[in-house]
Formats: C-alpha cells, sequence, structure tokens
C-alpha cells in the first residue's frame, strides 16, 4: 500500500505492553512484505525492536533510525512524521488497507494539511539532490503524496484540487498531471510496488484507469445549473458532496468511493427544478457491485410536476437479477421526452426488496448507487 499512514503502527505500540501483561506466549505481528510500501523500512524496524522489548523508546529509536536511513534529510522527514501523527490524532479519523484517500480529504489529508506536507518533502529533496541513495528514498516518500493527490484529483474533478481545466467549451486534464502519472508509475514500478492498495491495481493498472477517467468521465450539460434537490437522504457514508454529486459535471466510476450518491434499503429519490430549461434527453449510470451489496434499480420511475400534480412520464423495470462477481456500470437513457413542459422532475430509483440468496447476509440491505444525472438538448 502506498499511503501515507505510520501514525496507525505508533498507535498500537501501547498493545504489545498490554499482552505482555497478560502474558500473552505468541503474536502474529505482519508489516509489508514484499511491497515496497510507505515507510515500510522504518515500520518493520520498529515492530521488531518493540516485540523484542516492549520497554522501547520509540521516539529514541525513530530518531536514530530517520537520522541513519534519511542523512541530511532526516529533519524535514521528522517533521513530516509529526505533522501526520498530529494532524491525525487531531481529526481522530484513520486510513485502513481498504480505505481511499478521499475520504480523509477533510480532515488529515486535507488539501492546506497536503500543501504542508509538499513543503516538507521538497525541502528533503533540495538537501538531498546531490545523494542519489538519499535521494531515492525520499522519492519513496514522495510517491505516498502523490497518490492521495491523483485519487482527490478525480475526486474534486472541476471544483479546487481538481482533475480538469476549462479550454474553451470543453475541459481537458490539467497541464503536467499526466505526466506526473506517468512519473508515479515507472517510479513505483522501479521500486517493485506492484499493487497500490490491498488486492488493488498494480501501477500500470492504475495508468489504464487515470486514462480512462481523464477521457469519459467529464461532461458538460444543462443541469449543472439548475436545482437538485434530495427527496430521500443518501447514507451519509456516500454523500460527499451532497445534491452538488449530482450535477457537478463529473461521472462515477468503478470505485464506490469516486463521485456515487448511494443509498442504502430505501428508494433514491431526487427532484430536478426545471427553470424553464429546454432540455430533451436524461441520462445517469448505476453501480453493480455484489461484492458490496450494491445492486442495480429493481425498478425507475420519471415523473413531471405541471398543473399542481405529479404523472407518470415514463417507467423501467429490471430483470430478474443474476450472481456477477465483477463490478459494473450500467447507463439508463430517457430519450426524446419534452421535459420543458413541467415545472420539475423527479426520478425514483425503487432497489431489490430484499438480497438475493447468494448475497444474503445478517443485517445487510441492498444498496443504489447513483452518479451524474445528464440533462441535454438532442
Amino acid at each position: 500500500m502506498n499511503l501515507p499512514i505510520i501514525f496507525l503502527l505508533f498507535q498500537t505500540f501501547e498493545n504489545y505492553k498490554l499482552y505482555e501483561q497478560n502474558k500473552v506466549k505468541g503474536l502474529f505481528v505482519q508489516g509489508y512484505a514484499d511491497i515496497a510500501g510507505d515507510l515500510y523500512e522504518l515500520r518493520q524496524y520498529l515492530l521488531a525492536k518493540i516485540i523484542w522489548d516492549t520497554n522501547t523508546d520509540v521516539e529514541a529509536v525513530t530518531n536514530d533510525f530517520l537520522n541513519g536511513f534519511y542523512g541530511n534529510a532526516s529533519p524535514f522527514v521528522k517533521k513530516y512524521l509529526d505533522l501526520l501523527i498530529q494532524n491525525q490524532k487531531k481529526s481522530n479519523r484513520y486510513l485502513n488497507i481498504y480505505t481511499n484517500p478521499i475520504e480523509s480529504r477533510n480532515t488529515f489529508l486535507s488539501p492546506e494539511a497536503m500543501d504542508q506536507y509538499d513543503q516538507l518533502i521538497s525541502q528533503a529533496e533540495m538537501i538531498s539532490k546531490d545523494e542519489p541513495v538519499i535521494a531515492k528514498r525520499i522519492l519513496k516518500l514522495r510517491l505516498a503524496l502523490e497518490y492521495v493527490y491523483f485519487e482527490q484529483a478525480k475526486f474534486y474533478g472541476k471544483e479546487p484540487h481538481r482533475m480538469y481545466q476549462k479550454n474553451g467549451d470543453s475541459f481537458s486534464v490539467r497541464d503536467n498531471l499526466e505526466n506526473r502519472i506517468q512519473d508515479f508509475v515507472k517510479k513505483g514500478s522501479d521500486f517493485g510496488i506492484y499493487e497500490l492498495s490491498e488486492d488493488g491495481l498494480s501501477p500500470e493498472e492504475y495508468r489504464i484507469q487515470w486514462n480512462y477517467i481523464a477521457k469519459n468521465n467529464v461532461t458538460k450539460h444543462l443541469g449543472e445549473t439548475l436545482k437538485y434537490k434530495f427527496e430521500t437522504q443518501p447514507s451519509q457514508n456516500f454523500n460527499a458532496k451532497k445534491e452538488r454529486g449530482l450535477n457537478d459535471g463529473i461521472k462515477g466510476y468503478k470505485d464506490i468511493n469516486l463521485n456515487w450518491t448511494g443509498w442504502y434499503d430505501e428508494n433514491a429519490e431526487i427532484s430536478i427544478d426545471c427553470n424553464n430549461i429546454d432540455f430533451n434527453s436524461l441520462q445517469f449510470q448505476c453501480l453493480e457491485d455484489q461484492r458490496h451489496w450494491i445492486f442495480l434499480p429493481k425498478k425507475i420511475i420519471l415523473k413531471g410536476f405541471r398543473n399542481q400534480k405529479w404523472e407518470v412520464i415514463k417507467e423501467q423495470k429490471k430483470k430478474q437479477s443474476t450472481e456477477n462477481q465483477t463490478t459494473n456500470i450500467k447507463e439508463y437513457k430517457f430519450l426524446n421526452i419534452n421535459f420543458h413542459v413541467f415545472d420539475k422532475i423527479k426520478i425514483i430509483l425503487i432497489p431489490e426488496q430484499k438480497l438475493p440468496v447468494w448475497r444474503e447476509r445478517k443485517n445487510k440491505k441492498p444498496m443504489l448507487m447513483l452518479d451524474e444525472i445528464v440533462l441535454t438538448q438532442k
């Protein structure tokens, strides 16, 4: 895993004293094996020390290791670690082996915090530029920050800290970002990093995914200026941008953290004020990821509001679900409809009533995932 999460290790050290006090005879302690993860050298060193002697002075051992491993750049690496730990403790948030750094964008991996980390690593790079061995070690620290930047850029889309920039009437990837991706992939592979998260993508697979998102996930449409409203509330865990997540011009991808809004065990209902805008096409996508109990809607109802009452414009039912182990995106299109005759429209997605037998779990319910609702005149 290539994420800056060293503080998790520090927070577990007291556990070893507890084990010793309670006469625990054996432990299975695991760090990185053959993946050159972020700060894995320090992690393995500290784990070995603390298992050997639970009274180890972690701060002193850390400082000794940093001085020996990062040489004249060690003061900046130490400041970087201290700041990470400080910000994480303040926010009381953490990353586990499956977590996307998008989830901590408002806490210890906020754009402001990332800028501070960047400055410290830049200072370490500057002071070690004439020492190839040290410079290479600092470079690996840089890769962890780059990964966070890239993931968050995909999330922000057209907003500040974004992936895209406007070029006339269209959008393209920000200057130099694609070069940074290429550099990240090459250097990650050079370090022997073959997956970027637990059971995740290789650097090369990440590049392919990135290029696909860059070319396909940005759109421009009439709904971006209209008022979208949740008539039923999404899950707090999958509602990062609120209503703006449905009309910010960024589509979802196969990663559930990227621009999906989710409803758990209830209808997804969204209304849109038409505001006399002339459009005749409405499109959106839904995610199917049965492994995570995300299923396509059982039924979709499209309604229009005029003359003080709602009327059904169109209904669409799904065929019976079949077992599927792959993650898929299904596009729904409602075309050649004169939406401008309505004051409002409402989209209702109805989930499966219960999980199918092959995914039944106690206390689990079906979930719906919806991305950008695109309105156009065709």
